[in-house]
């Protein structure tokens, strides 16, 4: 798109000389056009990893508190290893920018 509206404004006499403004016009539009569809094609991309991947963490969090919380009632674990044992995953999962 930027392509396009440089090479219109770039050669601006041409096209005046040649009354070309709706076309180029034209152009621009359908350029935009594609370019707004593939953000949006690409926001839904992002939605759908962020979705998934949120999805996944919280249900390895899940099962942690399922099976620790079955280990505690059976006197196998006791809450301080399982809170020390989520402290040490959750570590594991903070992304670094």
């Amino acid at each position: 798109m930027a392509s396009i509206a440089e090479e219109a404004f770039s050669n601006i006499r041409c096209v005046k000389s040649f009354a070309m403004e709706e076309t180029e016009s034209r152009l621009h539009n359908q350029e935009s056009d594609k370019l707004k569809e593939r953000n949006i094609y690409l926001a839904a991309g992002i939605g759908v990893f962020q979705a998934g991947s949120n999805f996944f963490l919280n249900g390895i969090v899940l099962s942690i508190l399922y099976f620790g919380g079955q280990r505690i009632s059976t006197n196998e674990m006791s809450a301080g290893n399982l809170m020390a044992f989520m402290v040490a995953s959750q570590t594991i999962q903070v992304r670094k920018p």
